[in-house]
C-alpha cells in the first residue's frame, strides 16, 4: 500500500511469495512453493522497493545481493560465493533471495573460452544454474532478479524450472504518476486542496517514481525558502492545538518538477 501504481506486479508477488509464506498450509500438495521471478525495467521505476515491500510484507529471511559484489578475480571464489548464498538459503527456509543488477553474474555465456573474463562468467552461469535446479521440492526459497538490460540475461536461466515469472517494471504512465505522488504525499504536510491534476502537463515526461520522489525533495525544500508559514489547527479531548509550520503548496510541486526537467535538460548536470 505504500508503493504507488504497478498494481499487476504488486497482485504476482502476493499471489506466488507473499501468501504461499504467510499461509504455508494453503500450498498445494506435491508442488514446489519457491518460484524464480527476474523483473526489468529502467532504472528508478521501483524494482528494489517491490522485492523490499515484499519480504516486509511476507515476513520471510531475505538474502540481498548486489551482482558485483560476487565477482572476484580469483580462480573459484565467485562460485563460492554463489554456492554459500543458496546453502544459507537453504537453512534459513523460507528464503528470498535478491540479486540486484542481476546481468552482472547471469550475463550470456560465450562459445569461446579463450577470454579470461569469458570463461569466468560462464562458470558463474554454471553454478548459478546447478544451485537454482538442486532446490529440493519442500524448500521455499524464492529466487529473484533484478536487471535494467534483460537481453543480456543467459537464456539457460529464463526457461520455466528456474525462471518461473519475467516481469516488466516500465515507466509508469500519467494515472500510475499522480498515484506515485499521491503515495509520496503521505510522507509530510501539504497544502490539504493540493490538486494534483494541475501538473498533468509536466508529467507527460518519462518520469519514473525515483524521479517524483526528488521532486517532492525539491518541493519540500522550496517550501522553506520562500519562507511561506501556515497554522495548523488540530483539536483534541485535551483542547485546540496551533502547529506553526511550512507545508508544500502548488507553487512549490511546480518548482520542483521543474528542477527534474532543467537536470535532464543539462544532460545530467544537477542545477
Amino acid at each position: 500500500s505504500n508503493i504507488g501504481a504497478l498494481d499487476q506486479i504488486k497482485k504476482v508477488l502476493s499471489k506466488y511469495i507473499i501468501e504461499p509464506i504467510r499461509f504455508p498450509d494453503r500450498k498445494m500438495l506435491n508442488y514446489s512453493s519457491g518460484i524464480g521471478i527476474l523483473l526489468y525495467g529502467p532504472p528508478g521505476c521501483g524494482k528494489t522497493l517491490l522485492i523490499n515491500a515484499a519480504v516486509k510484507e511476507s515476513g520471510a529471511n531475505f538474502i540481498f545481493i548486489k551482482g558485483p559484489e560476487l565477482l572476484n578475480k580469483f580462480l573459484g571464489e565467485s562460485e563460492k560465493g554463489i554456492r554459500l548464498i543458496f546453502s544459507r538459503a537453504k537453512m534459513l527456509d523460507p528464503t528470498i533471495i535478491f540479486f540486484d543488477e542481476f546481468d552482472s553474474v547471469a550475463s550470456k555465456r560465450e562459445n569461446s573460452h579463450e577470454i579470461t573474463n569469458s570463461a569466468s562468467n560462464d562458470r558463474i552461469v554454471n553454478q548459478l544454474l546447478t544451485e537454482i535446479d538442486s532446490i529440493e521440492k519442500d524448500k521455499s526459497i524464492y529466487f529473484i532478479g533484478a536487471t535494467n538490460r534483460p537481453n543480456s540475461i543467459d537464456k539457460a536461466l529464463l526457461r520455466p524450472g528456474r525462471i518461473d515469472k519475467i516481469l516488466a517494471v516500465p515507466y509508469p504512465n500519467l494515472e500510475g504518476k499522480i498515484l506515485i505522488l499521491k503515495t509520496i504525499f503521505k510522507k509530510g504536510n501539504h497544502l490539504p486542496y493540493l490538486n494534483l491534476n494541475l501538473f498533468v502537463d509536466s508529467l507527460k515526461n518519462n518520469f519514473t517514481g525515483a524521479d517524483l520522489n526528488l521532486a517532492y525533495k525539491e518541493a519540500s525544500i522550496d517550501s522553506i525558502r520562500t519562507s511561506v508559514e501556515y497554522f495548523l489547527f488540530n483539536s483534541s479531548k485535551k483542547g485546540i492545538f496551533i502547529d506553526r509550520t511550512m507545508i508544500i503548496g502548488t507553487k512549490n510541486l511546480h518548482y520542483g518538477i521543474y528542477k527534474i526537467i532543467l537536470n535532464r535538460k543539462t544532460k545530467g548536470q544537477y542545477v
